[in-house]
């Protein structure tokens, strides 16, 4: 028996961290983050030191890598949740990508975009004790854009289901994840 895979994606601040890890707990399923902790090191001297296209290629990387190990873990049966997949990449570098990149990699069996207002998002990133050099520089503008291009380029996931955080707890969005995921018979 195959396992199943979901990739939640969406802007930094909307809770998709906490519905990726909510969800691995409630069903007992592998949950990865993107990149994984033995990238980290090289992807803080990208993030300091390197241009658009460096942090391109290294992304890239690290979807091929994922792509790879998701794949046998799902051919052994396991089922994962990634939090961050390939079209996070395509969206936050959308200048340079080129399509042919992606192609080969795994596709999720869903992908959830989880989104909510650019208040909350600011709200939210505001309490992070750690914040990334692009999330100290979001403007209300900025976010807004980025949350546009979400919902546009979430549109080539083969399966796609919307998830908005707003005025909801972490607990009714579990909820109502499970019961989405349950609709479209991922789950029993």
């Amino acid at each position: 028996m195959k396992g199943i895979f979901l990739a939640l994606i969406g802007p930094n601040g909307t809770g998709k961290t906490s519905l990726a890890k909510n969800l691995a707990k409630r069903l007992g399923w592998l949950y990865l983050k993107s990149p994984p902790k033995q990238f980290w090191r090289e992807r803080s001297h990208i993030e300091r030191l390197g241009d658009l296209q460096d942090r391109y290629k290294f992304y890239l990387k690290i979807n091929k890598y994922l792509s790879i190990f998701i794949k046998k873990k799902i051919y052994q049966g396991k089922s994962v949740i990634l939090d961050r997949y390939y079209l996070d990449t395509w969206i936050t570098h959308n200048q340079i990508i080129q399509e042919k990149d992606f192609r080969g990699l795994l596709e999720p069996n869903l992908t959830i975009l989880v989104t909510c207002t650019v208040k909350k998002q600011l709200k939210r990133l505001a309490k992070r004790k750690k914040l990334s050099t692009s999330e100290k520089r979001y403007s209300t503008a900025q976010l807004n854009s980025l949350t546009q291009t979400y919902r546009k380029i979430a549109t080539r996931a083969t399966r796609l289901l919307l998830i908005n955080t707003d005025k909801k707890t972490k607990k009714q969005n579990l909820a109502i994840t499970l019961d989405a995921l349950k609709k479209l018979e991922l789950i029993s």
